[in-house]
């Protein structure tokens, strides 16, 4: 798994992840992310568009985030989530929690995908 992290202007952050989240990449993703909100930038965005592979570990990193981020004042957002992850989400019923958004640009925005996933 590589991790590219960019800050906007604003201070929102966004996070690409591409490749395999896997035991080992969540402990490393979770890391990083907890980093970003011990500095103050607790706005986050996800691209998940380069995701092959999301493992349990790694949606209770999401979840673990997304409750560090909102208890800072800001927000987790995923973008551009490919569509078996997004299955992965909705399954284990995380889609309330983890929504989606269908590109970085809507996450930024909080603007969600329209696109469905089924259970």
């Amino acid at each position: 798994m590589t991790l590219a992290v960019e800050t906007d202007r604003s201070g929102r952050v966004v996070v690409s992840v591409k490749g395999e989240i896997d035991q080992a990449a969540a402990v490393k993703l979770l890391h990083k992310l907890d980093r970003l909100v011990a500095e103050g930038r607790s706005r986050i965005v996800l691209d998940m568009s380069g995701v092959r592979f999301c493992g349990a570990q790694a949606l209770s990193a999401l979840v673990r985030t997304r409750a560090r981020a909102d208890r800072a004042g800001g927000w987790l957002r995923l973008a551009g989530t490919p569509p078996h992850v997004r299955k992965v989400i909705a399954v284990t019923d995380l889609d309330r929690l983890l929504p989606n958004h269908e590109d970085v640009a809507a996450a930024l925005l909080g603007r969600r995908s329209t696109a469905g996933t089924a259970k």
